[in-house]
């Protein structure tokens, strides 16, 4: 095994698929493919609008 790289085992292939499932519910999309002598994943979701209201905590640049 080479070092900063995970050694990868035989799962039951739904770890993928459940990814894409999930993306897709919330709106995203998920791609995994070949990449160079890898593996490349990446997904994508939409950034929701935030709606204010009163009753809604503020937070400011510090945080929570």
């Amino acid at each position: 095994m080479c070092p900063g790289r995970v050694e990868l085992t035989q799962g039951g292939g739904t770890g993928l698929v459940s990814l894409r499932e999930r993306f897709a519910v919330l709106g995203g999309a998920l791609e995994a493919g070949a990449a160079g002598n890898g593996r490349r994943v990446a997904g994508t979701l939409p950034i929701a609008r935030v709606v204010r209201t009163p009753s809604a905590p503020q937070y400011g640049a510090e945080g929570l």
